[in-house]
Formats: structure tokens, C-alpha cells, sequence
């Protein structure tokens, strides 16, 4: 008889046990993955996924998510997507219920709201004070070129070096939550899930959600 097993990164590590109930009563991987990833999703504590993510340089949490299948290699994906909490399970959806692999930004909350997802305020009082100190304490550091409103370079400084610009932040934080797991019919799946680098530029996608580099 195979034997089932979940793991998962350090932000998933307590909640792995929700996986472990799935697997126990023989469910089956994709659903453990996923179940433990919400889990990550709505903890309010974890600033690197879901609901709690740190915004981006416009004061919007966005999400990135994806989920795969192992004996069919079957995926879906989701990028960019604001005031929808569990991307994962929309991973899922896109995976199951849709012609394609990956949607991003308005496409895949055009999707959810086919779907009837719930939208969420994913910006929590943490969040939106870590924004606010930056803004007060660390805003200047990215010098009059910056544009507030837009959370971007302004449109007059096409020959700025954006990389130099963006490196005066140091945004080295960031966090992403990776589960994978193997159920009684000796059939793996992965999920991953986050809302990416602080304070990062709008439109930013990370590799979460691009199967072959965040996800396999």
C-alpha cells in the first residue's frame, strides 16, 4: 500500500495537519493541497500570502497562486488578483473549469465573479500600517520620480533606470507557501500560493503562479 505524505514550507507548517486529516480518510491530493494552502490563505498573521499581504508600491494586495496535478499534469494558475481570498481554490477552478492554464488580472477576477467567489478586503490593519510607515518614513528614498498616486515611476522619466530606482527600497522581504502531497493512490499534487515581494511595482507576477518555475 502507498504511503500518504504532506509537506510543505516553513508558513504551511501549521497547518499541514488539515492535509493529514484528508489524507487519512483516503482523500485525495489535489484536495489536501488546496485545504491546507486556505488555511495559509486566511491566516491574517502570515504578511507574504492572502489575507495580511504586504501591498504593493500602489497600496493594492495581489495574489498568485497555482496547483498541479501529478499523474494527469494538469494545472491552473492565477496572477494579479485583488479582493478575491482564496486563489488557490481559483487555481483550482481554471485548472478543472476553464480551456486554460493561467489567467491574470481583471481576466481571472472576471472568472472568480463567474464562479461567485466572494470578494474580500485583503489590505488588514497590519498591512495597511506597515504601507502607511512607509510611505511616512521610507517614500523619500525613492526620490521625486516617484509617482504616489500611481505607485510607478512618473511618466516624464522614461530614461530613469528603473532597476536602480527600485533597489533603493531593498525589498528583500517576501513570502510564498509551497505544499505538496501524495495520497493512497500514489498520486502527488502541489499547490503554491502568495501575494509576492513588498512593496512590489503594479502588475508584478512572481513565479508562483508559472508552472515549470514556481510550480511542477
Amino acid at each position: 500500500m502507498v504511503k500518504p505524505f504532506i509537506m510543505g514550507s516553513d508558513s504551511a507548517k501549521d497547518f499541514l495537519q488539515i492535509g493529514i486529516k484528508i489524507l487519512r480518510v483516503k482523500g485525495i491530493a489535489l484536495d489536501a493541497v488546496e485545504q491546507t494552502c486556505r488555511a495559509v490563505e486566511s491566516n491574517p498573521a502570515d504578511h507574504g500570502v492572502g489575507l495580511g499581504g504586504i501591498p504593493n508600491l500602489a497600496g493594492e494586495v495581489t495574489l498568485d497562486a497555482s496547483i498541479m496535478c501529478g499523474r494527469s499534469l494538469n494545472a491552473g494558475a492565477v496572477g494579479y488578483v485583488r479582493d478575491i481570498l482564496h486563489v488557490i481554490t481559483l487555481a483550482r477552478k481554471v485548472m478543472e473549469e476553464s480551456p486554460h492554464v493561467l489567467l491574470v488580472g481583471d481576466g481571472a477576477e472576471l472568472f472568480a465573479d463567474h464562479l461567485g467567489f466572494k470578494k474580500t478586503k485583503l489590505l488588514t490593519p497590519y498591512a495597511e500600517e506597515f504601507y502607511r510607515a512607509f510611505k511616512e518614513k521610507r517614500l523619500h528614498l525613492l526620490g521625486p520620480e516617484f509617482d504616489e498616486d500611481k505607485g510607478y515611476l512618473r511618466a516624464d522619466e522614461q530614461d530613469y533606470d528603473i532597476n536602480k530606482w527600485f533597489e533603493r527600497l531593498e525589498p528583500h522581504m517576501k513570502g510564498t507557501v509551497n505544499v505538496m502531497a501524495r495520497d493512497i493512490n500514489n498520486n502527488i499534487a502541489t499547490g503554491v500560493t502568495t501575494s509576492g515581494t513588498y512593496l512590489k511595482l503594479p502588475g508584478r507576477v512572481g513565479d508562483s503562479p508559472i508552472i515549470g518555475a514556481g510550480n511542477y
